[in-house]
């Protein structure tokens, strides 16, 4: 056995234990936040520099209580600096137990913090790009994290690989987006091939087992992907917004609208609406719009118009969730904010309370 499995194998307590922290451990200065979870309380799960459990309006939980709030990201992996720490992804299973993947490691928190199983090293480095939940509780997992899968692998609640499931596609780089639809099925979005090599898309849709939905003909307008930074949403009438972004120096990204069975939307208003806008996440509504977020966070109506009465314009935007009637936005370094129901920022949330002084060993 190598030195980095049994280290893996020792699980995330071995790691840490008998090392020596930092006195004082500045969240925002290791990682800031990668992901979130919002609880039905309106609580707030945050994963990235660490695992935390915000109150709904920002504050740390003091209910919630881990070892250590490095647990994802410190000690880096063998052979590894501490400034090339990888994305963490977090949902939160039927039961309440919270799943978190990423910075080479997989594991499950209950409620309370504590760990239900250790957080377990998978490979070195690796970070989690998607994570989806399915009905059953198994988790679908996309990202390097489940590169010994081929990148995109499902997870049963041991945390062990689901080996029933077999994926058609592999992706290349990124997968921004793990989608389920009504009947359950995989929408998969990034830069993928199939298996079989004989085809390369933005967008695929999978049966449970992993096996192709050939019913879903997918097609584009534009060419099958201009990179791995790709925006998706699944709209309530089945249909989909696609948007790829090929980098920092993008200022419009091409967004395409397809139907529930892949076909390109020839005419639709919601592309014209966002034909000249940078947009990195998009957020679908319950009346059929969507919300769309880049360099300003706009509301769309079905019919492609904007909604005046929601103005956050001036909010940059890289993810989003809604908590209740409000919406959360993650911004570039990982700073989160919260906008009210009307666009205009929400001052009286606040993220606090996670700097944490130790001034001994962790045991």
């Amino acid at each position: 056995m190598s030195i980095a499995a049994f280290v893996g194998n020792m699980g995330v307590h071995g790691l840490i234990q008998d090392y020596q922290e930092q006195k004082t451990w500045h969240w925002s200065r290791n990682g800031g936040i990668s992901d979130l979870a919002v609880l039905p309380d309106r609580r707030i799960i945050i994963v990235g520099g660490g695992v935390a459990r915000l109150l709904p309006d920002g504050p740390a939980d003091p209910s919630f209580h881990r070892l250590s709030p490095r647990i994802l990201q410190y000690p880096p992996p063998l052979g590894y600096s501490q400034s090339s720490v990888e994305r963490t992804c977090v949902a939160v299973l039927p039961n309440g137990d919270m799943f978190v993947a990423g910075n080479s490691r997989i594991g499950i928190i209950r409620p309370d913090g504590s760990d239900l199983i250790n957080l377990t090293r998978v490979s070195t480095p690796s970070g989690c790009d998607a994570v989806a939940v399915q009905a059953d509780g198994r988790v679908l997992l996309g990202g390097s994290v489940a590169n010994s899968r081929g990148g995109l692998a499902r997870y049963l609640q041991s945390l062990k690989a689901d080996d029933s499931f077999h994926p058609a596609v592999e992706p290349i780089r990124a997968v921004p987006s793990i989608v389920l639809d009504r009947r359950g099925r995989i929408l998969v979005a990034g830069y993928l091939k199939g298996y079989d090599g004989g085809w390369i898309t933005k967008v695929a849709r999978l049966n449970p087992d992993g096996t192709l939905d050939k019913s879903f003909e997918v097609q584009f307008a534009q060419a099958p992907f201009r990179d791995d930074s790709t925006a998706f949403a699944l709209l309530s009438d089945g249909s989909m917004l696609v948007a790829s972004w090929s980098g920092a120096g993008d200022s419009v990204t091409p967004v395409e609208h397809l139907d529930e069975n892949g076909h390109l939307m020839k005419h639709s208003r919601l592309v014209s609406a966002l034909k000249d806008r940078l947009v990195l996440t998009m957020l679908p509504t319950a009346d059929g719009g969507v919300i769309a977020g880049g360099n300003g966070v706009i509301r769309l109506r079905p019919d492609g118009t904007v909604d005046s009465r929601f103005d956050g314009r001036s909010r940059q935007a890289i993810a989003m969730w809604e908590q209740g009637d409000q919406l959360l936005i993650l911004q570039d370094r990982g700073q989160l904010s919260r906008l009210n129901s009307d666009g205009s920022p929400d001052t009286s949330f606040r993220v606090s309370g996670l700097e944490f002084r130790e001034d001994e060993r962790v045991q």
